[in-house]
């Protein structure tokens, strides 16, 4: 089963949506600590760490009730064993009404559901958190002298579960579970294996892996291994490429769609495919014409003092985004002629040491 190319491409697709690498989920979650929280690295790790345990734990217990009703049933493995929903929905519901007489399975039954209502619900309060940061980061970069109040924050979040309740409504028709295939097939496989390849060169090759191991001891205090470098530029990208291939080759031979209206297809899952890589390109491009525009073309055009200069290339590393430790650009003319920096920090009406800027 190991040399299947939808094994590799459904366990991408996994563990991709489980961490939420390509979401900015764990991104949005983290941005609540305080600017000196020093446990990043120990809360990654957990996460990471408690992840792959309860998969191999869900791992065992999913091949125990399959084999289990195999058994049971005197029937093979591949027509008991199912996956999705249909392992949640049928099989275990088929195993937790095994599992005891009386009473017993009900309260099992019970038990199993309510575990997954809950997290469905978990999982959407961290959807819905990612998307209203994603908003509250835009209106910020738009005007960064706005503020986030309360009420704007409310009011944003009523818009945002009303747009998912009209987004879900198709899923829960009749045809529902046809639809959340279709849309599962394209949207968590391709849209999330090809926007984390995205983020791995762009981190990799645009903001560099040295900045960002620069940027991990900084906010956390742990200087990662030299060879974390190569797998952000190289390793990391080379086996997504390698399970996107893989992923395209099964899609002209495999038959996992089979049968599946062509209208359905192109609706619920190429056309959202298309949309969601298009967006996540955007930014891509849009960073590296900002690398470019500020650490090529924007100090040849202008004359600096070294100070500033210095303080373009370093804003150039970031790929042109400018955060609180960045300087303001004054360009009036001082007593030597020339224009010189005024350091964001330093406090209005407040004057330089020495009118040269020395």
């Amino acid at each position: 089963q190991l040399l299947l190319p939808e094994v590799w491409g459904l366990a991408a697709g996994q563990i991709i949506f489980s961490l939420s690498p390509g979401t900015g989920t764990c991104i949005s979650l983290a941005s609540y600590h305080e600017r000196d929280y020093r446990g990043l690295f120990a809360d990654g790790m957990l996460v990471v760490v408690s992840n792959s345990a309860f998969s191999i734990f869900g791992g065992v217990v999913v091949f125990s009730v399959v084999g289990n009703l195999s058994f049971t049933l005197q029937r093979p493995v591949e027509e008991v064993a199912s996956s999705g929903e249909g392992l949640a929905f049928i099989v275990f519901a088929q195993g937790l009404a095994q599992m005891s007489s009386g009473r017993w399975s009900q309260v099992f039954a019970v038990l199993f559901f309510l575990t997954l209502f809950l997290l469905g619900l978990d999982t959407t309060f961290a959807v819905v958190e990612t998307l209203q940061t994603y908003i509250n980061d835009w209106i910020i970069s738009r005007n960064p002298s706005a503020r986030i109040s309360a009420r704007g924050n409310a009011a944003r979040l009523v818009c945002i579960v009303c747009l998912l309740l009209l987004a879900g409504m198709p899923y829960v028709t009749r045809g529902g579970y046809y639809l959340l295939e279709i849309a599962d097939h394209f949207i968590v496989t391709y849209c999330l294996t090809i926007g984390v390849l995205f983020e791995y060169i762009m981190i990799g090759h645009v903001y560099t892996a040295e900045q960002m191991l620069e940027d991990v001891r900084s906010a956390t205090g742990v200087q990662l291994p030299k060879y974390c470098e190569m797998h952000l530029k190289y390793v990391a990208p080379s086996v997504l490429v390698w399970v996107i291939l893989l992923l395209l080759s099964s899609e002209m031979t495999g038959t996992s769609l089979h049968g599946y209206p062509t209208w359905a297809v192109m609706f619920f899952g190429v056309l959202p495919a298309i949309a969601a890589l298009s967006v996540a390109a955007g930014p891509s491009v849009q960073f590296r014409i900002r690398h470019l525009l500020w650490g090529r073309i924007y100090p040849k055009l202008s004359q600096w003092t070294p100070e500033g200069l210095a303080a373009v290339r370093q804003r150039a590393r970031r790929g042109g985004f400018k955060d609180f430790q960045d300087v303001d650009l004054d360009q009036d003319d001082d007593a030597c002629g020339g224009a010189h920096f005024r350091p964001a920090s330093l406090q209005e009406g407040a004057q330089p040491a020495d009118a040269c800027g020395a």
